[in-house]
């Protein structure tokens, strides 16, 4: 589970993102998971307080390995020219810095990327002042390529990111795609991932567009116009987050417009 959609060559997370399912995956898998993200922050509380309260004052380190594209052994021979786009290395220095990170060259042609003190929870306006869950230590903590500590070189107890993975599991959505799905959310607000399946499949990202309802023959959004929910989710014990999916019709065949909707009480 990622916790946003986050790309080196962008310096802020986008506020909203914009998904389109253009080859949806074979009938199993494929789901795009999506977690209300300030009920793991409650949960992580309730669970761990002293020890969520430790990471938030020290802060996170992340650390990162990218192979160069030119390694035979770099995943889908994508390595730092991509990540940064760029195959300068003084250019991606630079881009790198203007994101705080500093980099080391390894002797294979890789690099490696250090990024920190990040928060592990964030509050953002309009949002009730809810503490949403906004790192990256389950996706990165302890993996071949990268990793997760406190700033000062500490490691994360195993414990807290282990539960804290299997929290973000039970508080999750299953969002199964469909031909044509276009998906809007709250980037601020949810985490999202990816369920492993097998080709084909094919889904574009537009983080932080703004997408002109003109352009894929939207409805005008009205009671009528509004189909019964995709999905409908009440998961939180006390029943303070409602989350659902509302399928709006489209003029154009190809589209369908989805929007993840959360009601927070």
């Amino acid at each position: 589970m990622e916790i946003s959609y986050k790309d080196f060559k962008i310096k802020e997370s986008p506020k909203k993102v914009v998904f389109f399912c253009e080859i949806p995956p074979p009938l199993e898998g494929g789901q795009t998971p999506f977690v209300p993200s300030f009920r793991v922050t409650e949960r992580m509380l309730e669970e761990f307080p002293e020890a969520v309260e430790e990471v938030e004052a020290k802060g996170l380190e992340y650390t990162l390995t990218a192979l160069s594209k030119g390694d035979p052994s770099s995943m889908r021979a994508r390595g730092w020219e991509d990540a940064f786009g760029t195959s300068d290395k003084a250019e991606a220095e630079r881009r790198a810095k203007a994101l705080g990170m500093d980099m080391e060259w390894l002797p294979n042609g890789g690099v490696k990327t250090i990024l920190g003190p990040q928060s592990l929870t964030k509050v953002f306006d309009g949002r009730k002042g809810r503490r949403m869950w906004f790192n990256t230590v389950v996706g990165m903590h302890g993996k071949e390529s990268s990793s997760a500590t406190l700033a000062d070189g500490t490691e994360i107890p195993e414990n807290f990111v282990k539960r804290c993975g299997q929290i973000i599991e039970e508080e999750s959505i299953q969002f199964k795609w469909e031909k044509g799905d276009v998906l809007f959310f709250d980037n601020m607000a949810l985490l999202h991932g990816r369920r492993p399946c097998l080709p084909p499949r094919k889904e574009l990202v537009l983080p932080g567009c703004l997408l002109q309802a003109k352009a894929i023959g939207l409805v005008p959004m009205n009671d009528q116009a509004i189909k019964s929910p995709h999905h409908f989710n009440t998961r939180s014990k006390d029943k303070t987050l409602v989350q659902f999916v509302l399928t709006i019709p489209s003029t154009s065949a190809d589209v369908n417009l989805k929007v993840i909707i959360s009601l927070l009480h």
